[in-house]
């Protein structure tokens, strides 16, 4: 069966928008967590000596990419550099990431054959947005520090989380 388009409400419309806006974000965040921790564990690997060569880089590497998100945040967790309030922070964007993937726009799928369910997840939305968007923001900045070699702005990581969540969300204002 087909999604029933013509019974979308103007209300769903708004929140389907809004997760598609935080799909965007999780995929960034997703992508953002592989890269920093390809480039921080494998510089690792060759700062302590675990790699001493380009193919034990190759075979680190290797093996950072067979792990999914939640495997790479809890390799980036044994970091002695990466705190444990840290790894919590990934860890709620990760399971934000995934209920925002997987959960939250079933809301809104249905056809003739499966009902449609009432937006009454809004809250719990809501919270995984906030959620994703401080892992978001924590792991660019580290990604920033890495690449840059300087601190991340101030007033970025300040700003960014509200505006991105304000962002998000908009659609469901209107």
């Amino acid at each position: 069966m087909w999604i029933d388009l013509e019974a979308l409400t103007d209300v769903e419309e708004g929140y389907i928008t809004a997760v598609g806006r935080a799909l965007m974000v999780a995929q960034h965040f997703e992508a953002n967590c592989n890269d920093f921790a390809m480039w921080w564990i494998g510089s690792g690997a060759l700062e302590n000596g675990t790699a001493k060569s380009l193919s034990d880089l190759r075979s680190v590497s290797e093996a950072l990419t067979e792990l999914m998100l939640g495997g790479l945040i809890k390799r980036l967790g044994a970091d002695r550099d990466i705190t444990k309030a840290e790894i919590a922070v990934l860890v709620r964007a990760k399971d934000a990431r995934n209920y925002i993937a997987h959960e939250a726009v079933a809301a809104t799928s249905f056809t003739s054959r499966f009902p449609r369910r009432r937006l009454n997840e809004l809250p719990l939305f809501k919270e995984a947005v906030r959620a994703l968007v401080e892992g978001d923001n924590l792991i660019s900045s580290w990604s920033y520090m890495f690449h840059e070699k300087e601190p991340s702005p101030a007033r970025h990581l300040a700003e960014y989380p509200d505006r991105l969540v304000n962002w998000i969300l908009a659609p469901l204002e209107a």
